[in-house]
């Protein structure tokens, strides 16, 4: 049973380069439950864990289940690659531009 986010998993995975057993080791999700998490065999992938995913593909969370575009903007893509500090260095920093 294909599904929206275990296809984008796969395909973000592929794109990357990676394997499964990379991707356990790089999130800490066993492989096995990685492997159902691209099957659509888990439909529940806790949110935390999305996050992760979505950190190490360097993509936004919202695009992983489906609510943003298919392609993440090369900023965000940028952005989400960032340490904690450094995000919030950038918001700084577009907060005062845009004022």
């Amino acid at each position: 049973m294909k599904t929206l986010i275990g296809d984008r998993l796969k395909r973000l995975r592929q794109k990357n380069h990676m394997t499964q057993p990379e991707v356990s080791r790089m999130t800490g999700i066993q492989t096995p439950l990685y492997q159902r998490y691209e099957t659509g065999k888990v439909l529940n992938i806790p949110y935390d864990k999305i996050e992760t995913l979505a950190k190490i593909f360097g993509v936004s969370p919202a695009y992983i289940v489906g609510w943003g575009p298919d392609e993440a903007p090369e900023i965000v893509n940028s952005f989400n690659k960032l340490s904690v500090k450094n995000q919030q260095a950038v918001l700084q920093l577009v907060r005062a531009l845009a004022e």
